[in-house]
Formats: C-alpha cells, sequence, structure tokens
C-alpha cells in the first residue's frame, strides 16, 4: 500500500540523518519502524486500561 503525506523540513531532514547514518536503509524502513512503535505504545497502554 502506498501513501502520502508531508513533513516539516526539519524532521525530513532528521529522517535523512538516520538513513545515511545507516540506521534504516531507507525512509520508508524509517517511517514503518516509527509507525509500529507508535501502534505498540498504544497497544500497552490500551491493555492497561483494560
Amino acid at each position: 500500500m502506498l501513501i502520502s503525506f508531508r513533513l516539516p523540513r526539519p524532521l525530513l531532514d532528521e529522517l535523512d540523518r538516520l538513513v545515511e547514518d545507516g540506521i534504516y536503509r531507507s525512509r520508508s524502513c524509517a517511517i514503518r519502524r516509527a509507525i509500529e512503535l507508535l501502534l505498540a505504545r498504544y497497544r500497552v497502554a490500551d491493555s492497561a486500561i483494560h
């Protein structure tokens, strides 16, 4: 699935730095991981409430 969105330049610059430093292979990999971590955090918070 392809999605499109806008990022402020400072965030994009930081994201590119992570890729350039070899922490992530691509912008897509970094964004995918960020979303996974965000969703996991909310799953844990939701399970603590219920």
